[in-house]
């Protein structure tokens, strides 16, 4: 290129002593354009006009009604059985295993292996402090008695174990009275 054609090319403006040439844009920048351009034509007519293509209101609604339907399943999944199941967990052998592991891992310390009580209450008697039904038994396994060190096991322990450990707590009581320390609370007649 000649000086002459180079004085073409070069815009009038300067700005801090830098002059731009007065190129064109590439073919290929001007097709894309173009392009998303009619793309957008087509995108705004199906979405919005043609009633086909989903808005974002449907999109969110869709949304929202898939999550509420997921946290009743999971507040489904975590809602306490009923004394009835407690029952129908107590019959169960494989449930009353996992809930004596679960008792000598977590509960024994307080307990005893046996239930008889060291620091904690005897869970073999008929006395009660919180209440001796399976539900009041629930209540306080998951809520703990921190004023009297008992943490709460609800989000420590899954509640299939906390269920476990009830029954077999169930269990322990009507297997009947272990020699170990001495009754406290109310006496419930017939146990659980």
């Amino acid at each position: 290129m000649n000086e002459s054609d180079d004085d073409k090319l070069m815009r009038d403006h300067e700005y801090d002593g830098i002059q731009e040439y007065d190129n064109n844009l590439p073919r290929w920048w001007v097709y894309k354009f173009l392009i998303t351009i009619a793309f957008a034509v087509v995108y705004m007519y199906w979405m919005q006009f043609s009633g086909s293509g989903k808005n974002i209101w449907d999109e969110y609604m869709t949304d929202r009604t898939a999550y509420e339907r997921d946290e009743m399943l999971r507040a489904a999944k975590n809602m306490r059985p009923s004394e009835e199941e407690f029952l129908a967990l107590a019959a169960d052998p494989l449930v009353l295993s996992s809930g004596e592991l679960v008792f000598k891992e977590r509960c024994a310390s307080c307990h005893g292996l046996k239930g008889e009580g060291i620091v904690g209450p005897n869970l073999t008697d008929h006395y009660w402090i919180h209440g001796g039904s399976l539900m009041e038994i629930a209540n306080v396994v998951e809520k703990g008695v921190p004023e009297k060190g008992m943490v709460p096991w609800k989000g420590i322990l899954k509640p299939d174990e906390i269920y476990a450990v009830i029954a077999y707590v169930h269990e322990l009581n009507k297997k009947g009275e272990v020699e170990g320390k001495a009754a406290e609370g109310e006496f419930v007649s017939g146990g659980k």
